[in-house]
């Protein structure tokens, strides 16, 4: 029933600042028809996303590295992923800077953010 509260398993990796679950859930009216669009729309989509950002960062291509940085920072908003949000964007502005010499932390770094907002979001049912 769309009214009905979401079911989250917990685990350490599912926290607020990983996942907002309630605000997502909140932005869709908790409809589970929605939810389970919006999962496989980022299981579809971010794969590509943050193989586009380990190649402009591996290619030293700043432009690249800004359009790839800005749309995962697009889509991790709309789900709220507040620290993933956060990395994207450090990653944007980085990038922007065209100063690349800590780009490939702030890439390890996202990368190991999406794998949590990964496992977080699988968790919502």
């Amino acid at each position: 029933m769309a009214e009905d509260a979401p079911a989250i398993r917990q685990s350490d990796e599912s926290t607020k600042d990983v996942l907002d679950v309630a605000s997502l859930m909140a932005r869709i009216r908790n409809d589970p028809e929605s939810l389970q669009k919006l999962k496989r729309k980022f299981f579809e989509v971010y794969p590509s996303l943050i193989q586009g950002v380990r190649d402009a960062s591996e290619q030293e291509n700043s432009e690249k590295l800004v359009f790839n940085a800005h749309a995962l920072k697009t889509m991790l908003s709309f789900l709220y992923a507040p620290r993933g949000y956060r990395a994207a964007l450090e990653l944007e502005v980085t990038a922007m800077s065209t100063d690349m010499k800590n780009i490939s932390s702030k890439v390890i770094f996202l990368e190991a953010e999406l794998e949590r907002i990964a496992d977080a979001l699988t968790n919502v049912e």
